[in-house]
């Protein structure tokens, strides 16, 4: 995970501290039953052992799965019965399972034979304890794996519901920083002066178009209905409406440049993503340099799988202590908490200068489509 990732902490210790607890108690419980196992097999097979004699043989047998036990774990780690891979990971499971009966059970007739049983060979006591015991050792293998799976997911649903809770505090923000981005008195003093000689200069149905235009962006940007991610349409749409309020602004200073990729229109990104990189590029590296300025924004698919986003401006670029630079890194940061919440481990985020020598945020995330049959998320990706 990314190091400014909030959910970063691991789980692994917890996950495997609670099997450990959960495999004991099992062990427990399953040694309780193997010693009245034990005691009543030997009776009833006319070769009788007192309680005791059943206890030692039990307690050196659960040392030996005690001492197997990492070896499970391990496995069930490196191979979960994850969607997918589950046939695989079963078969397996299913061979080392017997392979942990036979280290075991091999154990148990060295064991057994320095108890005072050299009268019977060691492949006679092994074959007797394979006969006896093979399935109920594999029954254990699969118990140890069962109860860590069951650990495992309780970790993972935890990191995931709160990880959900963190996307949904990351989202509202980004909605109230563009909502704030708006209502910012300065914004609206300049876009209501250029409405207001739209007004003047060209008659109501320009003015009508600017209103309308802040009115969509404001309800856009409070949109609560709004899922994670929505298509790259969807937030092209947004973004290219804040920049023509931005143009109302700016006026022939501002430039902009916008390149897709063929097919990308339907690929799913995280919502509101692009405003506030534009935003940033708008304050940063065109409000305060004079002359024209130009942000260029680029999508297309790298590596096959992967999509690249960039956004570039005209001015001066990042210097090296640029994500702690006030008024950028409070945004630049939050853009890329939200990547390392959606994507964990899959995502790449960076920011520097272009060849040209002005600033460049640049996003790697996976690629993956909108599911075509999924209308909720369709009536969501078309946006307003």
């Amino acid at each position: 995970m990314s190091p400014l990732d909030p959910s970063a902490k691991p789980i692994r210790y917890w996950q495997r501290r609670g099997t450990l607890i959960a495999a004991l108690y099992l062990a427990v419980m399953l040694a309780i039953i193997e010693v009245g196992q034990v005691y009543f097999r030997s009776a009833l097979e006319d070769w009788p052992i007192s309680i005791g004699e059943a206890a030692v043989r039990t307690v050196a047998s659960w040392i030996l799965i005690g001492a197997l036990l990492p070896l499970v774990l391990l496995m069930a780690e490196r191979l979960p019965l994850a969607r997918g891979e589950r046939v695989r990971a079963t078969s397996i499971h299913m061979g080392v399972s017997i392979l942990f009966g036979l280290i075991h059970l091999s154990g148990m007739g060295v064991v057994i034979w320095l108890q005072g049983h050299q009268d019977h060979p060691f492949t006679d006591n092994l074959a007797w304890l394979l006969s006896a015991y093979l399935g109920l050792d594999m029954l254990i293998y699969w118990a140890i794996i069962g109860v860590s799976h069951t650990v495992r997911f309780y970790h993972e649903a935890r990191a995931h519901s709160v990880k959900a809770a963190r996307l949904e505090v990351s989202l509202s923000e980004a909605r109230l920083r563009a909502l704030r981005a708006q209502l910012n008195p300065h914004f609206l003093f300049n876009t209501l002066n250029a409405v207001s000689g739209l007004a003047i200069r060209h008659g109501d149905e320009d003015t009508a178009d600017a209103l309308g235009q802040v009115s969509e962006l404001m309800r856009s940007a409070m949109d609560d209905d709004r899922d994670q991610e929505i298509t790259l349409s969807a937030e092209l749409d947004f973004t290219t409406r804040y920049l023509n309020l931005q143009h109302l602004r700016f006026s022939d200073r501002l430039s902009v440049d916008v390149q897709v990729g063929d097919g990308l229109e339907t690929t799913l990104v995280p919502a509101l993503l692009l405003q506030p990189l534009v935003e940033n590029a708008l304050l940063h590296g065109i409000a305060n340099h004079p002359g024209p300025g130009r942000v260029a924004i680029t999508a297309r698919a790298v590596e096959g799988d992967r999509l690249r986003i960039e956004v570039e401006d005209s001015g001066p670029g990042f210097g090296p202590a640029a994500s702690r630079r006030p008024g950028i890194g409070i945004g630049l940061r939050n853009t890329q908490t939200r990547l390392a919440l959606l994507y964990p481990d899959q995502h790449f985020f960076a920011i520097g200068s272009a060849p040209s020598g002005g600033g460049l945020v640049t996003i790697d995330i996976p690629l993956k489509h909108q599911h075509e049959t999924d209308p909720a998320r369709q009536a969501v990706s078309h946006g307003p």
